[in-house]
């Protein structure tokens, strides 16, 4: 297996066997992400080790999303969208997109289901704060501004109307994670309808009014946005930190970390040392644990 293809490797050792989806691979047609050398990475296993990361720890968070009035099944089509844009042809075949590929994956979201809440499978808010929470995944840093004033970056959006292509063969990938996502027990109706939408898309056309967050947002939707967003970034976070290797997955990281934890009993300076280390390493990846968890997979 490919250097970079850590998302696969940890997969893996989730599944305790080669994912169902070894011998049909697409990763090299569809990468979870860019560096200098092109696309790397796998986008299947990084989205299926996003929804793995939120089950390992649904009994500890469900109580938390269920007093934001959000159900379990709204995190995971969020997780299952966010990055629904990296399978534009713009993104497969480009290493630096011309669109910012949240963008994407929320108009894709706001069209997949609109389809969905018309056929009454979905709330309307479902769409309406999954869209959104797909648009700000990569926004993170201005939270602040988004509670204090109800908008987002408004310089990242597109001249509404830009129109986006999926890759020709983008059914390859979705049935891929169609796969693994029976294989994990997170394959249900709304799941298979919503993949089944995604794939009928040949392009979408950006209207950032239907995925963007305006001063007519309510309250009580901002709150269900945020803190859908804050899951989201959670395990996409964890997910993304086994792109490298498998040495660099965060539970890996950690037990790195607990393991130098002894010298932190020396003194301040190994306190300090220890600190550092900690907050530098598993920065965004860390809270929270499970109950149950362990450092072992």
């Amino acid at each position: 297996m490919d250097e970079d293809l850590g998302e696969c490797l940890i997969l893996k050792t989730f599944l305790k066997k080669d994912p169902p989806c070894s011998r049909s691979c697409t990763h090299k047609s569809f990468p979870s992400y860019h560096d200098v050398s092109g696309g790397r990475g796998c986008w299947v296993a990084h989205t299926a080790l996003c929804i793995l990361e939120a089950t390992r720890v649904k009994d500890d968070i469900i109580a938390v999303l269920n007093k934001r009035g959000i159900e379990w099944k709204t995190l995971i089509l969020a997780l299952l969208l966010h990055d629904s844009g990296k399978l534009s042809k713009d993104y497969t075949s480009m290493n630096k997109p011309r669109i910012h590929h949240n963008e994407v994956s929320a108009q894709i979201a706001y069209d997949v289901l609109t389809a969905l809440q018309k056929s009454g499978y979905i709330a309307d808010y479902e769409k309406n704060v999954v869209s959104r929470s797909c648009f700000l995944h990569m926004e993170y840093y201005l939270w602040r501004n988004m509670v204090k004033g109800g908008f987002t970056t408004i310089n990242q959006i597109t001249i509404p109307g830009k129109i986006i292509e999926l890759a020709d063969d983008v059914q390859k990938p979705l049935e891929n994670l169609e796969l693994i996502l029976k294989e994990i027990g997170e394959f249900d109706r709304l799941i298979c309808l919503t993949i089944s939408e995604i794939s009928k898309i040949s392009q979408i056309k950006l209207r950032p009014s239907t995925y963007t967050i305006s001063s007519g947002t309510s309250h009580e939707t901002l709150l269900k946005i945020l803190s859908l967003q804050w899951f989201m970034l959670l395990f996409d976070n964890r997910a993304s930190s086994a792109r490298r290797n498998v040495n660099f997955y965060w539970s890996e990281i950690l037990k790195e970390v607990t393991r130098s934890s002894l010298e932190a009993n020396s003194c301040v300076d190994g306190v300090i040392r220890f600190s550092d280390r900690l907050l530098s390493r598993l920065r965004g990846k860390l809270t929270p644990l499970p109950r149950t968890w362990s450092l072992t997979l």
